[in-house]
């Protein structure tokens, strides 16, 4: 927020306001939020030149000034752009402002995520302009545009319409109201996708873009118009931040989920996975748990793919892996009869993170074919590939979610002691070897509390599982 309907109501806001006007004066408030300019030159470059036009590209907008100068201005998150008629008034977070003969606009942030680029070529600045795909409202932006590239994307297709090189200015509300609005559910991969639905998610788009701009885009907190006024959109939104209530079509109950780190809603009637198969990812630190989730997610029917399992079967006897492994670490490593010593590399490699990465580019490659290939063979509708490196791995891009099992430090040093029979140290430095939860929890859809009773952990585990079921086979 704000995305293209915003940032076009914005723009048209401010041009009858700003177009042909002189600015007189520049005040820079924070120079953060200037992204390749020093107040000084900031000031320098804009002081005494005209604004001749505005124009919106994705969710930037650019100033055309006089004598070919432009300014690119992009509020990301929580950025407001205000013209005032008069004396600038006093508001928080003003980090720029623009003075003219009379009144002016100010920038104000409050979490200083946007920002300007000044200079003459607009598409050498390093703002993202440069990268930009085709505009939705364009004829650029067409079925025959969209079928074409959906045929390679195995990613889900709201992150498709989310990157902005395959299309500019749209971003997590209207990504859900247009797959909505399409019949479509987000999670699915864009290879997936029939050339007639690639034409329903373009006329979609163009739909509900083109209403939001006519009710002046969507406001839920910080996004103010060029006049500070709240856009009216937010009344028409049909599935965005409405999980857990009933869709305004069928009745069935909004599903909340993430996609790519981002939440995400949809109706799982209007927006059925279509006979498709689900893949999830699951993860967590060492010693979590993974062994005894992915048991009872088999016992419920569920694909497991274990990483662990692979891992052990890359390295048998006479592998291409153990051979590597043997030159690039040492053949102290393979024992007489020709199978792998784990103790001793385990204790060889977690002394230092460099070991632990060699080791890795070694093994993660091969465990990376080996688990595409069984998906390739797969008939099963749910599959779960379970892996503790799956984010370190970036085995994550073969899945549509990832599940994380969470559990506490004190649990996993002396589960992982108990198993192995290793001490705290050697159990803590393998832990720290890993991602912390933190960092996973940026990347997780769901996230399972394992830190209590199985009987609890399995309760979340069925009920997750059960909703995926019901949307792959409702």
């Amino acid at each position: 927020m704000p995305e293209l309907p915003e940032v076009e109501t914005v723009k048209n806001s401010l041009l009858a306001q700003v177009a042909g006007v002189k600015i007189e004066k520049v005040t820079v408030n924070h120079e953060g939020v200037l992204k390749n300019a020093s107040a000084a030159d900031f000031i320098s470059y804009l002081q005494g030149e005209t604004i001749d036009n505005l124009e919106r590209r994705g969710k930037y907008i650019i100033f055309r000034l006089s004598r070919g100068k432009a300014m690119i201005m992009h509020l990301r998150m929580t950025g407001q752009c205000v013209y005032f008629p008069d004396t600038c008034p006093e508001v928080n977070h003003c980090h720029v402002v623009l003075h003219f003969t009379q009144g002016g606009i100010y920038y104000r942030d409050v979490r200083r995520f946007g920002g300007f680029w000044i200079g003459d070529d607009i598409y050498s600045l390093g703002s993202g302009l440069e990268n930009l795909g085709p505009e939705p409202l364009s004829d650029d932006f067409s079925s025959a545009y969209l079928w074409n590239l959906l045929k390679d994307k195995k990613s889900p297709v709201k992150s498709i319409l989310l990157d902005q090189s395959t299309v500019a200015g749209i971003g997590n509300i209207y990504a859900d109201e247009i797959t909505f609005a399409a019949g479509i559910n987000p999670l699915r991969p864009g290879v997936d996708l029939t050339e007639a639905e690639a034409g329903k998610l373009v006329k979609a788009t163009k739909e509900i873009l083109s209403l939001s701009i006519e009710k002046r885009g969507t406001t839920f907190s910080d996004y103010r118009d060029g006049y500070g006024s709240k856009g009216g959109f937010q009344e028409y939104l049909k599935v965005f931040q409405r999980g857990g209530e009933a869709c305004f079509n069928c009745g069935s109950i909004i599903q909340k989920t993430k996609c790519g780190g981002r939440g995400t809603s949809f109706c799982p009637h209007c927006q059925p996975y279509a006979n498709r198969r689900l893949v999830v990812g699951l993860t967590g630190g060492i010693a979590c748990g993974k062994t005894m989730v992915s048991e009872f997610l088999h016992s419920l029917g569920a694909e497991i793919i274990d990483a662990d399992i692979i891992a052990r079967e890359i390295v048998e006897p006479g592998s291409k892996v153990l051979t590597k492994i043997g030159e690039s670490l040492g053949n102290e490593f393979i024992a007489a009869d020709g199978s792998l010593n784990r103790k001793l590399l385990r204790d060889y490699v977690f002394q230092s993170p460099e070991r632990v990465k060699k080791l890795n580019s070694l093994t993660h490659p091969a465990i990376r074919r080996r688990i595409g290939l069984l998906l390739r063979k797969s008939e099963s509708r749910i599959i779960f590939i379970v892996a503790p490196l799956l984010l370190e791995a970036k085995y994550d891009n073969m899945c549509d979610e990832i599940w994380l099992i969470k559990a506490g430090e004190d649990q996993q040093l002396a589960r992982l002691m108990n198993r192995d029979g290793i001490n705290e140290d050697n159990a803590r430095s393998i832990i720290d070897s890993q991602w912390s939860y933190a960092k996973k929890e940026k990347y997780a859809d769901f996230i399972i509390d394992n830190s209590g009773s199985f009987t609890d952990t399995e309760k979340q585990v069925e009920e997750e599982y059960q909703k995926r079921k019901n949307y792959l086979y409702e």
